[in-house]
């Protein structure tokens, strides 16, 4: 089974995602800001991170060029709210960086299910 860890300011939208993670099978845990996932990349092991672009701590691209810098491997798939003017260059930068997908958050679940297992390397599975 998949793991992935969700990095994301917003409670209700970590608490969707988890749900919906473990739904299409998907082990999901998950945190509030970019320091306390890259300290709990120290401690556990998984196979792809979902993150936001916009958090109080650090930005989405410091976050990746950070986490880039220790997993350069793992998986990640960004999911943001940001206005759509950033989408774009946001979205460039994060590629540069080898980001699996950039997605908006009001995308169907079954999308964003579906990018999140891609990037886990799985199967779609019927969720």
């Amino acid at each position: 089974m998949p793991r992935v860890l969700v990095v994301d300011d917003a409670p209700l939208f970590r608490e969707y995602l988890t749900a919906l993670l473990e739904r299409a099978g998907i082990a999901a845990d998950s945190v509030s800001n970019a320091q306390s996932a890259l300290a709990r990349l120290e401690r556990e092991s998984y196979d792809a991170v979902v993150t936001d672009v916009m958090m109080p701590d650090m930005d989405g691209v410091e976050f990746v060029r950070a986490l880039r810098a220790r997993r350069p491997d793992l998986p990640i798939v960004v999911a943001t709210g940001c206005a759509a003017d950033l989408r774009g260059p946001v979205s460039n930068v994060l590629a540069a960086y080898g980001v699996h997908a950039t997605l908006d958050k009001s995308i169907p679940w079954r999308h964003l299910a579906d990018t999140i297992l891609s990037a886990c390397g799985s199967a779609s599975r019927s969720i």
